[in-house]
């Protein structure tokens, strides 16, 4: 993910091969248009704006570097499409058109149950899906492990405010029993606060390890060496296995 960052072409790439993967019914309702004389008029390009803008957004959200874009993250073309649907065969001329979307339908749901078993297409969902049957793999221990973080932190620090990216720490907010104390990406203080922790009241910073997440943390970029080297004006407090540190801001 971090090649795709300010990088429109693979980002473009890699957006456009994950949401083929659902754009079998809005094929159907191409070919249902162009055998009705229908492909070439404004309601075409209405369609195509609202299945397009889906791909768009992580397109440029992958090139900001604030998202993973998962294979899940696409799935919302897939109800445009169906929406559209019955308007699309209100126009038809020939009954027997109907089988078109049939099939198409049909070949979704092949191809979506293919996808979700190879973690090379859907490495999210593959991993769900395999924890599931009891085939745990490593991204389950990872989760395993900030779960146990989750519960070191309300332990310990359920009244203190921690920084934390929450592109890579997700999993740890969303195991807490005090997830309000996070001060994570999505506020609007964020970048302020990891530029200067201290003023914005920040008790501990919770970082990845950089080989683990590259440039997609926010925190790791600012701090190169945070975690290996440490900073000053912070003191290290504890390991979690070697892919997560906690420090405390004096």
């Amino acid at each position: 993910y971090s090649d795709m960052v300010h990088n429109p072409v693979k980002a473009t790439l890699f957006a456009l091969e994950q949401v083929l993967a659902f754009s079998v019914p809005l094929l159907s309702i191409l070919i249902l248009r162009l055998l009705n004389r229908r492909l070439v008029q404004w309601d075409t390009l209405i369609l195509l704006g609202m299945f397009l803008s889906v791909p768009m957004l992580q397109i440029i959200m992958l090139m900001t570097g604030t998202t993973f874009a998962w294979l899940r993250y696409f799935m919302y073309v897939l109800p445009v499409s169906v929406a559209w649907l019955p308007y699309e065969l209100s126009k038809v001329k020939r009954k027997w058109q109907v089988i078109i979307p049939l099939i198409a339908m049909i070949a979704s749901y092949g191809i979506l149950c293919y996808a979700i078993t190879q973690p090379s297409i859907a490495p999210e969902e593959n991993t769900y899906l395999q924890d599931l049957i009891g085939n745990y793999n490593e991204r389950y221990y990872d989760w395993k492990q900030q779960n146990e973080i989750a519960s070191y932190l309300d332990e310990n620090y359920s009244y203190s405010t921690i920084l934390v990216d929450s592109s890579s720490a997700f999993f740890v907010i969303l195991q807490s029993k005090f997830p309000k104390r996070f001060y994570i990406s999505s506020d609007k203080d964020f970048n302020k606060a990891v530029s200067d922790p201290k003023e914005y009241k920040v008790n501990y910073i919770l970082i990845p390890n950089p080989k683990l997440v590259k440039d997609i943390s926010v925190i790791n970029r600012v701090y190169p060496n945070l975690y290996n080297q440490g900073a000053d004006g912070v003191e290290f407090v504890k390991e979690f296995g070697k892919e997560w540190r906690i420090y405390k801001v004096n």
